[in-house]
């Protein structure tokens, strides 16, 4: 195809290209003016870039640690690393199970031993995952991690053969372990997955012994896994290094994925061969193959893994009634305070409604003795007379009912016959007549009480420290506002006016209150006689003495209450 361009348009299309070359120069100079002004600038975007690639990285690890319920990781000095029910990071953790595991520190280097596909190296990767995870600064997902760091993560696993480096599955081991004995330092972790592998069994084994003892005689913390009987034996005698072994359910032939310390398991070699279908005839052959040690050896295993299965089950099974014993007692002290909750509220309705009947009952007593001190001469009317007794036993009762409601803050003391003892919160003093249950009869100026032990305490102790109850102070408060602090005695009878006097002094030093005063009147004196004998009787009457001459002088006896 050949483009002749028209001779009309040829000077058009040179203009065009001038003004692309134009542009083009244009933009170089605009780009080149940009570029130096940032350039002016690199250091600040640059060091801006970090700061939010960094941000950026800590929000990612956040919303992961989030995302997995991951374990806040408690650092702790020196060298080691507990995981506690950990994931493997890469491994759902609904299905995956959780593993328990830890190295260096008091728990020292770990040697571990069980069947293949049991779940050995997969201990190894977290092991070294979590270790790196936590020097990022990551939180990994387990329920409880703390960690000491290590100086530096070196790890063997998996096959290292090449043929273009001319490495065989022995000698990339070789290349790996030597750059350990090399590089590794005190306080690094090392990861060796089936140490010694891949060559003769003898050689190997002894191979393995000896570069465990190099990395552990530099203060290397160690995990390793391994099938040599003899590296068992090494772990189980040397003390240097723990056994552990992943757990194998002999019942089931299928691994359990659980870290047992102290084990150490079995490869469970033919177990394992015959679930994945190797012919029966094939594995009588093999097990005819072994010789007699070996088969002992292998019951003796067999023999410690069932008892140390067995002691985890035991474990199991009493954490498991310990947890239900806890739950029932948390439900148990639950109910207990919804109980206390529900008596109290009960004990104080209860109280409001015999305070309420004893107000109404002193009130009904008062009119009748009033309505009696206006009686003349003569013998008292007997259906008054005998109302006026059934008035001042429901009182009785009712202060009675109200002392059994009073609130219990103390056990109560064991009391003997004979002993004075005091009624807790309000100073009155007795003697103990008889003892039933847990009540007590008390005598306390001439009038016997039944209170119950928990209300009271030895006279000869100081009365009971400390702030009272508020329901014990509310009984006292409302008591002493419902108390006239006189009262009006004259030209009663002296058998009903040493009643009502009796009364009021009870209910005065129940209530709390210092003094009163006492309206006899003069007259023939008689009422004050009385008056004098009974306040002189009273162990709870401090003091009492004529009013004075402008309030009523001999007429009224002021009394005074106390010890």
């Amino acid at each position: 195809t050949v483009y002749v361009e028209p001779e009309a348009i040829l000077g058009e299309s040179n203009r065009l290209r001038e003004i692309e070359g134009e542009e083009r120069e244009e933009v170089e100079r605009v780009l080149k003016e940009l570029s130096s002004a940032i350039g002016e600038h690199a250091d600040e975007i640059l060091a801006g870039l970090d700061a939010v690639a960094d941000i950026d990285a800590h929000i990612a690890m956040a919303k992961s640690a989030n995302d997995r319920s991951a374990a806040t990781p408690r650092i702790r000095e020196g060298h080691f690393l507990t995981v506690v029910e950990g994931h493997h990071p890469l491994l759902d953790r609904e299905t995956s199970v959780p593993l328990t595991v830890s190295v260096g520190g008091s728990s020292g280097s770990l040697l571990i031993t069980g069947p293949n596909t049991g779940g050995k190296t997969v201990t190894l990767k977290l092991l070294g995952l979590y270790a790196l995870l936590l020097g990022c600064g990551a939180h990994p997902p387990a329920e409880r991690v703390e960690y000491g760091a290590f100086t530096g993560v070196f790890a063997d696993i998996g096959d290292e053969q090449s043929v273009e480096q001319s490495l065989s599955t022995f000698s990339g081991h070789l290349k790996n372990i030597a750059r350990m004995l090399r590089d590794a330092r005190e306080g690094a972790l090392v990861l060796l997955d089936e140490v010694g592998a891949g060559t003769d069994p003898a050689e190997g084994s002894a191979l393995a012994r000896a570069v465990l003892d190099t990395l552990l005689d530099a203060g290397v913390v160690i995990a390793a896994t391994t099938h040599y009987g003899e590296l068992k034996e090494f772990a189980q005698q040397s003390g240097r290094i723990r056994p552990a072994a992943m757990e194998f359910d002999v019942e089931t032939l299928r691994p359990t994925y659980r870290l047992i310390p102290g084990a150490s398991g079995q490869s469970h070699a033919l177990e394992i061969a015959q679930r994945f279908g190797i012919p029966d005839e094939v594995l009588r052959r093999a097990e005819g193959a072994m010789g007699d040690e070996v088969r002992e050896r292998k019951r003796r295993d067999q023999e410690m893994d069932q008892a140390l299965l067995d002691a985890r089950r035991a474990r199991e099974e009493a954490e498991r009634t310990k947890a239900e014993v806890m739950e029932e007692r948390k439900a148990l002290q639950q109910e207990r305070r919804e109980l206390q909750e529900k008596y109290a509220r009960l004990r104080e309705r209860l109280q409001e409604e015999v305070e309420a009947a004893i107000r109404d009952a002193r009130e009904a007593y008062r009119q009748l003795l009033e309505q009696t001190k206006h009686q003349s001469g003569g013998s008292a009317d007997p259906v008054r007379t005998d109302a006026l007794h059934e008035a001042k036993r429901v009182v009785e009762r009712l202060q009675e009912t109200e002392t059994l409601l009073a609130p219990v803050d103390e056990p109560p003391e064991a009391f003997e016959v004979g002993v004075s003892v005091r009624i807790r919160g309000t100073g009155r003093v007795g003697e103990v007549q008889s003892i039933k249950g847990n009540e007590a009869v008390v005598l306390i100026a001439g009038k016997r009480f039944t209170v119950p032990l928990s209300r009271l305490e030895t006279a000869a102790a100081p009365p009971t420290q400390g702030k009272p109850s508020s329901a014990s102070a509310s009984i006292a408060r409302r008591r002493a506002e419902t108390i006239n602090p006189e009262l009006v005695i004259r030209k009663m009878r002296a058998e009903l006016a040493l009643e009502a006097l009796e009364e009021y002094l009870d209910d005065v030093v129940l209530a709390g209150i210092e003094s009163v005063r006492i309206v006899h009147g003069r007259g023939d004196g008689v009422l004050r006689r009385l008056v004098r004998e009974c306040l002189a009787a009273r162990k709870d009457v401090k003091e009492f003495h004529d009013a004075p001459s402008s309030s009523g002088g001999d007429g009224v006896t002021v009394v005074h209450f106390g010890s």
